[in-house]
């Protein structure tokens, strides 16, 4: 359908690719414009890139792809790609959320192993497609009106070759894995495996397993070196277990940062993969 369907409610993000909340009929839509603009051919590329993706792409833990159209208007050219509206926000506002409340409950923690779940089970089919997602982050993991997760911004997402591996570096920094930081490196699903051992931390202790950086040199140092102990990882979190929190909660924690510990390990090829995560004690029981 055209634009002109749509009924604009409010912009989500703003930026050169601004995200619109629409109307359409009772349905809400979230609208993103990719403004092509002077755009280079490589980035114009990149925009299609992500389309096709979409397409392809077909998993109830991933966001859905409606439509798209190219709107020309006067000198501007942008495409528009419309995909459901998650309800829910971000896994980063549930953080937000949890940093707020007094401790920490089995409950929330019973929350934070579904949507983990529900997370690593569309990784593992983006895996299965040949396709790294290269900017897994909270604010990447969308909710829907009844809570569950689903895997959404795949701008830098990409299929990998024939040999399986990539070598152009991008993403989110503070999740970026210790081989992206070697100029000339070439990786391939292991760079998510980390990614999701970030996501995992944070979720759980809700601090970024790297958060002490502040400079991009300090950064480096920290992803780069050996992996800190589940122990030290536990003492230097902002775990609330303190009070009447049960030994269930304590329990699955402990299970969960064992997982993302592993996730985090320095060489790629130590990190449990996709299935190796879902049938660990943490997750195999985990009804999604």
């Amino acid at each position: 359908m055209p634009y002109a369907d749509y009924t604009p409610v409010k912009e989500l993000t703003g930026g050169r690719n601004k995200v619109m909340l629409a109307r359409r009929g009772n349905a809400l839509f979230a609208l993103k414009f990719v403004n092509l603009t002077n755009l280079s051919p490589s980035s114009v590329s990149a925009a299609v890139d992500e389309l096709k993706l979409l397409k392809a792409l077909s998993h109830p833990h991933i966001v859905r792809l409606r439509e798209c159209e190219i709107i020309r208007k006067s000198t501007v050219e942008c495409m528009m790609i419309v995909t459901d509206y998650a309800h829910g926000g971000s896994l980063e506002g549930r953080v937000q959320a949890m940093l707020d409340a007094p401790s920490i409950s089995i409950d929330s923690l019973q929350s934070v192993a579904r949507w983990l779940t529900q997370t690593t089970a569309a990784l593992k089919y983006c895996h299965e497609k040949s396709v790294i997602h290269r900017d897994l982050k909270l604010d990447n993991v969308l909710l829907t009106a009844s809570g569950d997760a689903l895997l959404a911004d795949f701008g830098f997402a990409r299929e990998l070759s024939a040999s399986g591996h990539a070598s152009t570096v991008l993403g989110t920094p503070m999740n970026m894995a210790p081989e992206l930081w070697t100029p000339g490196a070439v990786y391939a699903h292991g760079t998510d495996l980390w990614a999701l051992g970030c996501l995992l931390v944070e979720l759980v202790s809700l601090q970024h397993p790297f958060a002490r950086a502040q400079d991009p040199a300090t950064l480096r140092s920290l992803i780069t070196r050996p992996a800190p102990t589940l122990a030290e990882r536990l003492a230097v979190s902002e775990i609330k277990l303190e009070g009447a929190v049960s030994y269930d909660a304590l329990e699955l924690a402990w299970d969960m940062m064992q997982v993302g510990t592993l996730l985090l390990s320095q060489d790629a090829n130590d990190r449990p993969s996709c299935a190796q995560v879902l049938a660990s004690k943490a997750f195999s029981d985990v009804q999604i």
